[in-house]
């Protein structure tokens, strides 16, 4: 079953670039809100191949504002073992833009304080809409160096941390994050790692794409360090076909709005580059070079 959903991908790359008909739309149910894609995108540039067509691909897939796979509806998911509420400040790390702050700030009146890598290729919080209307007090954006990473010491009630390993080393990570929260904090950490066999041609094509550090950690490699650092880690998941049925349902659901035309030439052809992205990640989870992880950790 999981080779269907790859299968169906491909056909819509394929269609999306021109090669071959529209594939019937797949009748299953909606897996988010419509996202408008038939009007061009903008032509302002974005840092380090992150063009406006590719942000407009994203957000067409996952939602405005919202660059994480998954959506503001995983992110939700993923944060609400946390507990947060009203009395929380919290940590979130690789924001890419002010979009998932804001969401956990509305979704659980918490603080958020959102914070993007200066080295992330996506468009800077600078160039992105503000923070909306009245969570502009909750929700808030700031930079982090991956090459050293630090924040506001003993501040954080929690922190919700989405594959920082992209740009970061884990143990200088894990110190850092113990020394943002306060005692008895919490963390939620989705992360890629390295999966049981090990990597080849087609990994490394990937990590050139997504400029990511080959080899990924291994899974023990995140739990040790922050062992090291007075966390206990209590959960870890695999999520890596959850993340496949989301990919693949938000292409579908893409497909299911755009169908009765294919959009703008530039746009399509951003959607063709995310779809052999997706494509890429879903064939390496296939072949075991890599699984996405949950942990949940407690100090």
């Amino acid at each position: 079953m999981r080779h269907i959903g790859v299968k169906r991908l491909e056909q819509i790359r394929t269609w999306l670039a021109g090669q071959q008909p529209a594939p019937a739309p797949d009748q299953s149910p909606r897996v988010q809100s419509p996202v408008a894609t038939s009007a061009a995108p903008p032509q302002s540039p974005a840092p380090s191949g992150w063009s406006a067509d590719r942000w407009a691909a994203v957000e067409a897939l996952w939602g405005a504002g919202c660059p994480l796979s998954g959506g503001a509806s995983e992110l939700i998911r993923l944060a609400t073992p946390l507990g947060l509420s009203g009395a929380c400040s919290v940590l979130f790390l690789g924001a890419g833009g002010p979009g998932p702050a804001t969401t956990l700030a509305s979704q659980f009146g918490a603080w958020v304080a959102g914070h993007e890598s200066i080295a992330d290729p996506r468009p800077s919080s600078r160039r992105r809409a503000a923070v909306a209307g009245g969570l502009a007090h909750r929700a808030s954006m700031e930079e982090w160096s991956p090459a050293a990473p630090a924040f506001r010491p003993t501040y954080y009630h929690r922190a919700v941390v989405w594959e920082p390993l992209a740009a970061c080393e884990v143990a200088p990570l894990a110190t850092a994050l113990a020394n943002a929260l306060k005692p008895q904090g919490q963390i939620v950490w989705l992360d890629l790692v390295a999966g049981p066999r090990p990597p080849d041609e087609l990994f490394a094509r990937w990590a050139r794409i997504e400029a990511r550090p080959a080899p990924l950690p291994e899974e023990t490699q995140i739990t040790r360090a922050l062992g090291r650092v007075g966390f206990d880690v209590r959960v870890v998941e695999d999520l890596s076909q959850h993340h496949e049925r989301l990919i693949i349902g938000a292409w579908r659901d893409l497909l299911r709005r755009i169908h009765a035309s294919r959009p703008p030439a530039r746009l399509a052809a951003a959607m063709v580059d995310e779809a052999e992205r997706a494509l890429l990640r879903l064939r390496l989870h296939h072949l075991g070079q890599m699984r996405l992880v949950r942990l949940h950790a407690i100090r």
